[in-house]
């Protein structure tokens, strides 16, 4: 068994650091690990720099060996004494009838050796592979340090510095906990445990941004947030969240939108900055030395207290979920107030527009829907003629409360909600209800419903040919 010398730079895994002890150590306050904390935090920047470096080097990729050189003596060592092995068993072989016992311990045993070789080649396989993997990778923020550690050190392949052996169950890499757990027994892990990092996922930035659009074109087309609505959208965002996995709610609490590489918009950023702390630009080291040194210091204790906060069990919590919301009710009020300016501009260009009384008259087919009503010709209609009484019907339901058809959508009252849902059709109506419990529509306020169905009856309207 050919072994390497486990480095000084791994005993941050031991019990004065955020290693193994950390989940021993839940319910104490986190500050007593701060010191621990504050070392794998170094220790990860200075592993950042390096891949850096070496991608600055290597701009098409970092230069690396299926074998690597610093191990390769030990490689040597091990394939040659198994080697030696494996000759002496042919030897015993050919000495000793097949069915003797010495005859099958040798075959046994070489078929172990020839095992245990496969698995060394497939491990130093995986170890070339996933350090081209972790090197082109952009971690997600929210990535543990002692994972991120395992990460970096995949990447730079440096993950051989902290000592190795080669056996017939594969190689294995020196862990400080594995050698805690086994009371000194074993310091080796598989080396297939040390893991590549999660990618930053979009995934709850997506869900969010999808969800941010339905309730700025809900407030768009004159929607009101009130206590129903406002009901109806946190629970939306709270199933948002339920939805999301572990690894996704992670990368979404620390990553923020997508698309922002400050992460400001991250609710770990607000969290930190409700605490005191806050990332600072670092100035020219020789045009501003003081300034420098104090960035420097600002910026390691927010990389502790973020670290820190990358070990809560549960970020899904009330101040997330008030945040995010508030952020909602935001966007309502800015498409709202789209709403009321488009239609102050509507009422004032219709002042000028003439009224009629008569027993017909027409209304304004609804955007949506405009590419779906044509003339003979096949040109777009503009307008479309609605009767009196067909809307004094419609009126007589929506007075009681009861689904009508409307001229251009399909209408049904949601008592848990206490207002209408709208659909395309009945048939779209009909499908979104299982054992009678409505699953689709959206919702729109009385007051938009009456004026894109015209509910009513008085007959005058405002003619538009436009």
């Amino acid at each position: 068994m050919a072994k390497g010398n486990v480095v000084d730079s791994y005993a941050l895994y031991n019990a004065a650091s955020v290693g193994k002890r950390v989940v021993d150590r839940k319910g104490e306050a986190l500050d007593n690990i701060s010191k621990g904390v504050g070392k794998i935090a170094g220790i990860v920047m200075a592993k950042n720099k390096r891949l850096n470096a070496l991608k600055a080097e290597f701009p098409e990729g970092i230069k690396r060996e299926f074998i690597n050189e610093n191990v390769r003596s030990g490689l040597t060592e091990y394939v040659t004494s198994e080697k030696d092995t494996y000759n002496a068993n042919i030897k015993t072989m050919k000495r000793f009838p097949s069915f003797s016992k010495k005859y099958k311990q040798a075959v046994e045993d070489n078929n172990k050796i020839k095992s245990g070789m496969a698995k060394v080649n497939e491990d130093l396989m995986y170890v070339f592979n996933a350090g081209q993997k972790a090197e082109g990778m952009r971690l997600a923020d929210g990535t543990l340090p002692e994972l991120e550690d395992d990460h970096l050190d995949l990447a730079t392949g440096d993950i051989w510095d902290r000592g190795y052996e080669f056996s017939r169950d594969g190689v294995g890499i020196g862990d400080m906990a594995t050698a805690q757990e086994s009371m000194g027994e074993n310091m080796y892990k598989p080396i297939t445990d040390v893991k590549v990092g999660q990618a930053r996922s979009t995934t709850g930035s997506d869900q969010y941004n999808a969800l941010s659009k339905e309730i700025l074109d809900y407030g768009v087309s004159g929607g009101e947030l009130d206590d129903g609505m406002n009901k109806y959208y946190k629970n939306k965002l709270n199933g948002m969240l339920d939805g999301l996995s572990e690894n996704e709610l992670r990368h979404f609490y620390f990553n923020g939108m997508s698309d922002d590489n400050t992460n400001e918009s991250s609710a770990a950023y607000s969290k930190l900055l409700s605490m005191g702390f806050e990332r600072v630009d670092v100035p020219d080291e020789d045009l501003d030395p003081q300034g420098y040194a104090s960035a420097i210091e600002n910026n390691e204790r927010y990389n502790i207290e973020l670290n820190k906060l990358k070990y809560s069990n549960n970020l899904s919590t009330p101040e997330l979920k008030n945040q995010l919301m508030n952020t909602l009710a935001d966007v309502h009020t800015t498409g709202q107030n789209q709403y009321k300016t488009k239609q102050a501009k509507i009422d004032k260009q219709n002042k000028s527009k003439e009224q009629v009384t008569q027993k017909s008259f027409f209304t304004k087919i609804p955007q949506a829907l405009k590419g779906e009503y044509t003339d003979d010709e096949g040109n777009p209609v503009k307008e479309i003629e609605i009767q009196i009484g067909e809307i004094k019907t419609r009126k007589d339901k929506f007075d009681n409360k009861a689904s009508f058809q409307g001229q251009f959508y399909f209408y049904a009252y949601d008592p848990t909600m206490k207002r209408y849902l709208q659909f395309k059709n009945r048939e779209e109506y009909q499908a979104s209800v299982s054992d009678g419990v409505m699953k689709g529509g959206e919702p729109i306020s009385n007051s938009m419903l009456t004026e894109q169905e015209r509910l009513d009856e008085t007959g005058v309207t405002t003619l538009n040919f436009g």
